[in-house]
């Protein structure tokens, strides 16, 4: 029930999103071009190489759910909620001729981490960390049914792979694990081009859940209310289940290729 729900809540916010991305495209060609459905200009080539990033929103709800407990623990903590991750990824597309198909292999790299203090002159004084980092590697079939010279309209979809590394400090417990997991990836995005070089705005969402994370290493004990399960190689667990982490939510990137 409540990998549907955050299903929900991020695709309500990428319909928004979609919906502009929709409209701004139909008013540029509108004003550039009023052949809507040019046919597909392959003069700067067929293969375009580049990069993008921005954010994605990736709410972890079990960090957050330790974040609080060490909140109330230690009568006060300044780190935040992890609500959302930065992302990179380069791009590697070859289109065919001729054709509104492209195919893109997009290799990431997923960051996102909150940092603070908290306790006085008690046991639970120090430093409280939450955070994971890690890549994703995605496969995407991309297609261009609206484009001239200066602006492409594209939908892309496929499949993503995803190794995350969790990373939790509280006072002097610490500890890091690791997940990894198949998901999905879909958007739409407009580039605007100057031949051979192009911008692109882009929206979507990713599904990528890792439920099961193993101990890499830590040290120290947690509190009584924290980490229940956290010897190496074992599942990483809290409340007597396993901590989840995510790489999914809606996607807003910004990026530059350039074709030959």
């Amino acid at each position: 029930m409540k990998i549907v729900l955050i299903k929900i809540k991020f695709l309500s916010s990428l319909i928004a999103i979609l919906l502009l991305i929709i409209g701004v495209t139909f008013t540029s060609v509108l004003i550039f071009d009023k052949n809507l459905f040019a046919s597909p200009s392959q003069a700067s080539g067929t293969t375009s190489l580049g990069f993008i990033g921005g954010v994605t929103g990736s709410k972890q709800n079990d960090l957050n759910a330790l974040r609080t407990r060490a909140n109330a623990r230690a009568n006060g903590i300044s780190t935040g909620t992890i609500e959302g991750g930065w992302e990179g990824a380069l791009i590697i597309q070859k289109r065919i001729p001729a054709s509104i198909v492209a195919f893109q292999f997009r290799p990431s790299f997923f960051y996102q981490k909150e940092k603070g203090t908290g306790g006085t002159a008690s046991i639970y004084e120090g430093s409280y960390e939450y955070g994971t980092n890690g890549y994703t590697i995605a496969g995407l079939v991309k297609l261009y049914p609206l484009e001239n010279n200066f602006i492409r309209l594209f939908f892309q979809a496929g499949i993503v792979w995803g190794k995350l590394t969790t990373k939790i400090i509280e006072s002097t417990f610490n500890i890091e694990a690791k997940g990894s997991n198949l998901g999905y990836v879909g958007g739409l995005g407009v580039e605007f081009c100057m031949l051979p070089h192009c911008i692109i705005l882009e929206a979507g969402a990713r599904v990528l859940f890792l439920e099961r994370n193993i101990v890499s290493s830590s040290n120290g004990t947690p509190a009584a209310d924290s980490i229940t399960q956290y010897e190496k190689d074992q599942e990483l667990e809290y409340d007597q289940k396993d901590l989840q982490t995510n790489m999914s939510g809606v996607q807003t990137f910004v990026g530059y290729t350039i074709s030959f």
